[in-house]
């Protein structure tokens, strides 16, 4: 859809159309079964024209009525990289999208001349594909209205241990739930795109003081829930079974977004904050009356 050359989509959102991650009655986010992960590297300098075209491809999708959406987000740490996100309820559902966009010669057409600005502007880009797994992670429904960033954990296995890995996230969820924390995770398998037995864990946040907030709420409660038998075993897991890990933290933008309906309308002062309410008409003044 976003990326399209050559009638082949490869761009990555966090999708509201085919995905269904947005409860139509409610003002929640669920993540998609499939995520896509599009990484854009850009030239230092560039970062403005870079938001000025990618700002153009959500205009040039509005245009089209299209169905699918996205989110954009820059990176707070590490390289300096933008990511853009979509979720599908499969690899056909995907598979569908971009056949759809490649028939629609308009848009695809007008896709490919912003592609190829914005090819100038970069020193990199590469696409991750991911599967939910929804047994490792924990309260994934996480309200719309207010989310800022992502808190994005990545491990890499060393091979042979991806079994005790899921069984130890099992446990990690499980005392998740048992402590009530107050936490939103999704946790998922790289199945495309990098290293094979890598798994990656989004955590949506209202604000970076969060991670302020971080050992409060993995205070006691969860501790005890973990237990120490356990807690050992995640430590020598560590040491034993993890190649890399790494964390990262990133910035929903807005401009270089194509968010579906239900979250503009969920938060508007967030996706439209240069809207501005109709000016109230004035009433007519009185007429006086002839003496």
């Amino acid at each position: 859809m976003r990326k399209l050359q050559a009638g082949l989509f490869v761009l990555s959102i966090l999708s509201a159309g085919q995905a269904s991650i947005l409860r139509a009655q409610e003002t929640t986010m669920g993540p998609p079964k499939v995520l896509v992960v599009d990484r854009e590297v850009v030239k230092p300098g560039k970062e403005a024209a870079h938001q000025g075209t990618e700002g153009a491809i959500p205009k040039a999708l509005a245009k089209a009525k299209w169905g699918s959406h996205y989110i954009a987000a820059n990176a707070l740490s590490g390289e300096h990289r933008v990511v853009f996100l979509i979720g599908y309820d499969s690899f056909a559902a995907w598979e569908a999208d971009n056949n759809a966009v490649a028939k629609n010669k308009p848009l695809s057409n007008e896709l490919d001349s912003l592609n190829a600005k914005d090819g100038e502007l970069l020193s990199g880009t590469s696409t991750l594909v991911m599967t939910l797994e929804p047994e490792l992670s924990y309260n994934i429904d996480a309200p719309i209205p207010g989310i800022r960033y992502f808190d994005v954990s990545s491990v890499h296995l060393k091979p042979g241990h991806v079994d005790e890995y899921k069984e130890l996230r099992k446990i990690v969820a499980a005392a998740h739930k048992t402590a009530a924390v107050k936490e939103h995770y999704a946790v998922y398998h790289l199945v495309a795109g990098g290293a094979s037995g890598t798994y990656i864990i989004m955590i949506p946040m209202h604000s970076l003081a969060e991670e302020d907030q971080s050992d409060d709420a993995h205070g006691k409660a969860y501790k005890d829930a973990i237990g120490e038998e356990n807690h050992k075993k995640m430590i020598d897991f560590g040491r034993d079974a993890v190649d890399t890990s790494e964390s990262n933290l990133f910035a929903v933008d807005t401009g270089m977004s194509y968010p579906p309906e239900e979250w503009v309308t969920s938060d508007p002062e967030f996706w439209n904050p240069h809207t501005e309410a109709a000016p109230a008409k004035s009433k007519p003044a009185a007429k006086k009356k002839a003496n």
